[in-house]
C-alpha cells in the first residue's frame, strides 16, 4: 500500500481554508448582531411610545411602567409567568384520541406554541389593570422586565408642553469581547441600547391632581 503524502502546499491549503472559514462566521455574526440590536431599537421605541401615550392621557408611573413592559415583551427574554405549556381544555380531549404519531404532527404544526401566544396576548390587559406588582407578575412576567430602565421627563409650556420617555435595556453579545459583563450574569457579555419617544402633553390640558 502505498503511503499518502503531505506537501506543505497541502498544510497550507488546509490553513488557508480555515482562515476562510472563521471570517465568514465571524462576518456572519457581526450581521447578525447589527440585526438583532437594530430591530431591538425598534421595538424598544415602539415601548417608549406606547409609555409616552399612557402618560399623555394622565396615567400614573406604575401604569406608564407597565405599558413600557408590555411593549417590549419580544425581547424581554425568558418568560416567567405564565409556567409550562398551555393548552385549552378542548385540545387535552383531543389530545387523548390522537395516536403517537399524530400528536407529533400537532406539535410540529406548532398548536402549542398558538395556544401560549393566545394565552399571552389574553394576559395583557389583566396585567396592564393590575393594581399593584405581586398581581401584575402573576399575570405576566419576563426575565428581562427588571433590567428595563424608564426615565420620563415632562417640560413646560414654554418648552412645548411636551413628554419624553427614554428607556434603556440591552441585548446579548454574540460575538466574543464585545459589550460589556452582564450584572450577575456569569461570564454573559451585554450592549446597552437606548431609545425614547417624545410627544405633545395633553392631559394637563383637562386634568388635575396627575403627578407621579
Amino acid at each position: 500500500m502505498k503511503a499518502t503524502r503531505h506537501t506543505p502546499q497541502h498544510g497550507q491549503a488546509m490553513i488557508e481554508s480555515l482562515l476562510v472559514v472563521l471570517l465568514a462566521v465571524l462576518c456572519f455574526l457581526i450581521i447578525f448582531q447589527y440585526g438583532y440590536g437594530v430591530s431591538s431599537k425598534l421595538i424598544l421605541t415602539h415601548a417608549a411610545a406606547r409609555a409616552a401615550r399612557a402618560r399623555t392621557v394622565g396615567l400614573n408611573e406604575f401604569m406608564v411602567e407597565k405599558t413600557a413592559r408590555a411593549g417590549m415583551i419580544p425581547i424581554a427574554g425568558k418568560r416567567l409567568q405564565p409556567e409550562g405549556l398551555f393548552l385549552d381544555a378542548a385540545t387535552l380531549r383531543a389530545i387523548g384520541d390522537l395516536t403517537p404519531g399524530q400528536a407529533i404532527d400537532m406539535v410540529t404544526r406548532g398548536q402549542a406554541n398558538r395556544n401560549l401566544s393566545q394565552l399571552e396576548v389574553a394576559r395583557v390587559p389583566d396585567y396592564l389593570t393590575a393594581e399593584n406588582d405581586a398581581t401584575a407578575s402573576g399575570f405576566l412576567d419576563y426575565e428581562g422586565w427588571n433590567d428595563l430602565e424608564s426615565t420620563i421627563s415632562e417640560g413646560t409650556l414654554a418648552d412645548g408642553d411636551t413628554i419624553r420617555v427614554t428607556l434603556s435595556y440591552h441585548v446579548p453579545a454574540f460575538i466574543p469581547g464585545l459589550g460589556r459583563p452582564a450584572p450577575g450574569g456569569a461570564g454573559k457579555t451585554i450592549i446597552p441600547i437606548t431609545a425614547f419617544y417624545e410627544i405633545e402633553n395633553h392631559y394637563s390640558l383637562y386634568l388635575q391632581g396627575t403627578e407621579w
